[in-house]
């Protein structure tokens, strides 16, 4: 089984089992979404911390704690964000942390190693709580866990038609970007006028709160944030010399490699929300 149809059988799979858990299982919050978003923050982590140290350490996990400290954050609506302090002091005290540790090698890589732990940090752990942040949202009629899908739905719509139309059409148009030199021009036109066409039909006809334009430019922005996204997790795995992140989902490779557009993505979806709907 070739890996086009292994990674169709995936979405087809994956797509419906999200649509169920935030249409169907909307208790306590999207708490079913927020225990999955935890688990793929957790794997995520773990694999971003191979990436970047060669090794594993149960350390690596602390990063995807923002994720639950993110919904209590929101369910007991706490008056200050807290995790965006216990992010900016986890960033302090891993600064703080090489003024001991980096004297194991006369502190010669103590800029790299900071630079390493702050992304392992953000990437993905803090990128995620924005999906339980979106969970907040009331616009209308519609709660955030159906703008969540939403926006999903476009960037797997933006990966299926990109892939599909760069095997077609990309032959000849292809290398265009050296850190993923399969990425082809027909790719990226081809997912963005689906991606684009499909966000004009939802808001059209299920979230008539967002009207032509601005439907338009979601899906135009979820395009390019998406192809960022993917685009930015290849020059991690290039400069760590690996060819995936993991392998752990069928046909995609590791869990990085299967949410690395949509947490690109949520966080100027959200602003973008914010301003048009």
């Amino acid at each position: 089984m070739n890996n086009l149809v292994i990674r169709i059988i995936t979405t087809v799979v994956g797509v419906p089992a999200v649509v169920c858990i935030l249409i169907l299982l909307p208790q306590m919050n999207h708490l079913a979404f927020v225990a999955v978003a935890f688990v793929a923050s957790a794997i995520g982590s773990m694999e971003m911390g191979r990436i970047l140290f060669k090794r594993n350490s149960w350390t690596w996990l602390i990063p995807s704690l923002l994720v639950p400290i993110q919904y209590l954050e929101l369910y007991f609506g706490f008056p200050y964000r807290i995790t965006d302090i216990i992010f900016g002091m986890l960033a302090l005290f891993l600064f703080v942390l090489e003024i001991w540790k980096g004297e194991k090698d006369g502190f010669s890589h103590s800029l790299d190693n900071c630079a390493k732990r702050l992304l392992l940090l953000f990437y993905p752990g803090y990128l995620i709580t924005f999906l339980i942040r979106m969970l907040a949202l009331n616009i209308g009629k519609f709660t955030g866990g159906w703008f969540l899908l939403l926006m999903i739905l476009l960037v797997f719509s933006n990966d299926i038609f990109a892939y599909v139309f760069g095997r077609m059409f990309g032959r000849n148009n292809g290398g265009i970007v050296p850190v993923s030199p399969h990425k082809s021009i027909a790719g990226f036109i081809g997912g963005a006028v689906c991606c684009t066409l499909l966000s004009i039909l939802l808001c059209r006809f299920i979230f008539e709160s967002i009207s032509i334009i601005p439907s338009i430019l979601l899906g135009l922005c979820v395009s390019i944030t998406a192809n960022l996204g993917d685009l930015v997790e290849s020059l991690f795995k290039r400069s760590a010399g690996v060819k995936d992140s993991g392998n752990v989902i069928p046909g995609r490779g590791g869990m990085l490699d299967s949410i690395d557009s949509i947490i690109s993505t949520v966080p100027v979806f959200l602003i973008l929300l914010e301003i048009f709907a």
